[in-house]
């Protein structure tokens, strides 16, 4: 009996709850594209960043290899290099975990609006 009663109460909610959660649905969707496009921009910003590094670390461990006299100097731009490396790969890290659990929440909120408005 009580099943049909819940069924019923859910039959009737009204149509402006029923258009506010619609409404609901679609600004987390819009919000949850917004994210996406821009942690997607942000890490492929990060990769490229990453990338450059990577490839500025190539160039100077081969001019080191070239050349004695700078020695000093470009161990400090290598070691510069490297903890930025590191800070980009442990930012980068972070954002695309970041990204997955702000999704997965998204998605959770998404699921459980559309239950309710579904039944």
């Amino acid at each position: 009996i009580t099943s049909n009663v819940e069924c019923c109460d859910i039959l009737h909610i009204p149509a402006h709850l029923i258009i506010a959660l619609q409404n609901q649905v679609t600004r987390l969707q819009r919000q949850e594209l917004e994210f996406n496009q821009s942690s997607e921009a942000k890490i492929a910003e990060l990769e490229n960043q990453l990338q450059e590094t990577r490839d500025q670390l190539n160039e100077k461990k081969d001019e080191l290899k070239e050349t004695d006299s700078r020695i000093p100097q470009l161990i400090a731009e290598i070691m510069g290099l490297r903890n930025k490396l590191t800070e980009l790969e442990r930012t980068l890290s972070e954002l695309k975990r970041t990204s997955a659990d702000k999704m997965e929440g998204t998605f959770c909120l998404i699921k459980i609006l559309l239950n309710v408005l579904l039944g």
